[in-house]
């Protein structure tokens, strides 16, 4: 009888092993699941990150100013609105066309003066 009864607990042992196995194996597949689904949330995060920046700012010249401003220093900010006010007042001289536009400006006035 003891080979009986061993045989048995050895029975309800593998039944309860078994049920386990079935629970860790039902686990796995929606915990791979679950990965599978984040995976591919993190190759589509780096577009959502770029439409949020996108939307929080132009991406013009002061939307450029401001990403500087947020992103590493007011001061830093400041400075670079400063260079860009005075490269404005400055490119019309600088630039070819506005040489050219210069110069004649400048030659329309000489005959001005010269008629008066």
């Amino acid at each position: 009888m003891s080979i009986l009864t061993e045989a048995e607990s050895l029975k309800k042992e593998l039944e309860s092993v078994k049920s386990e196995l079935l629970s860790i194996s039902s686990e796995y597949e929606k915990d791979k699941k679950t990965i599978q689904r984040h995976l591919k949330e993190i190759q589509t995060l780096p577009m959502q990150d770029y439409k949020h920046l996108a939307s929080k700012y132009s991406l013009d010249q002061n939307g450029a100013m401001n990403i500087v401003g947020t992103y590493f220093s007011a001061s830093l900010e400041k400075y670079l609105r400063m260079g860009t006010k005075y490269y404005e007042y400055i490119k019309p001289y600088i630039s070819s066309e506005g040489r050219r536009e210069y110069r004649a400006k400048k030659k329309i006035k000489r005959k001005m003066d010269k008629v008066c």
